[in-house]
């Protein structure tokens, strides 16, 4: 079985940032929400094809690929077999106007890169079940696609105090995290 669709996004938001994966129906008949079963990478026109064991009603969420931040759901979506039509609801999940591009620099003391920081996001879901949208710098460094909205985050940077902060807008912002314990 298969369930199949397209995300449509601005120019400048690639559709390639974004996963789209698949509830699992747990043994009690309840929808649960996996963090890496079944799920497919958008290719760059925005398309994803997930194949699944079974043809129960599911939940589709369209996610960050850094984050696992859900920018969209589609409910009670129906897997297909070959050859058969899939849910419309999935031929353009429309995201045009509701997402950004949010490139974050995280700095050390000396204004340089931090080699590794680790930012959560507390006001964002994510389709796995610790529900903690987080995302993994290397040099400093980041690009995210999410919702257009502030939002708030936490970075944490080996020897380097946490930061709490707030992004208002896409576009790049840099943040400095000074040095010590991280409390």
């Amino acid at each position: 079985y298969r369930i199949s669709g397209k995300v449509l996004t601005d120019e400048g938001i690639p559709a390639n940032k974004l996963v789209a994966k698949i509830g699992v129906q747990s043994e009690d008949g309840k929808m649960t929400r996996s963090w890496t079963w079944p799920s497919k990478y958008c290719d760059d026109d925005g398309n994803f094809e997930v194949l699944v064991p079974y043809a129960l009603p599911t939940t589709v969420y369209i996610t960050d690929q850094e984050s696992g931040v859900v920018v969209a759901t589609v409910e009670q979506v129906s897997a297909v077999g070959h050859g058969e039509v899939g849910d419309p609801r999935l031929a353009a999940i429309d995201l045009r106007g509701k997402l950004g591009r949010y490139f974050l620099r995280f700095l050390g003391q000396k204004k340089l890169p931090l080699k590794q920081v680790e930012v959560t996001f507390p006001d964002y879901a994510t389709a796995d079940e610790t529900g903690l949208a987080r995302g993994s710098f290397w040099d400093g460094k980041g690009v995210f696609v999410l919702p257009l909205q502030p939002f708030k985050f936490t970075a944490v940077g080996a020897g380097h105090r946490k930061l709490a902060g707030q992004v208002l807008k896409p576009g790049e912002s840099t943040f400095q995290l000074e040095k010590g314990l991280a409390a």
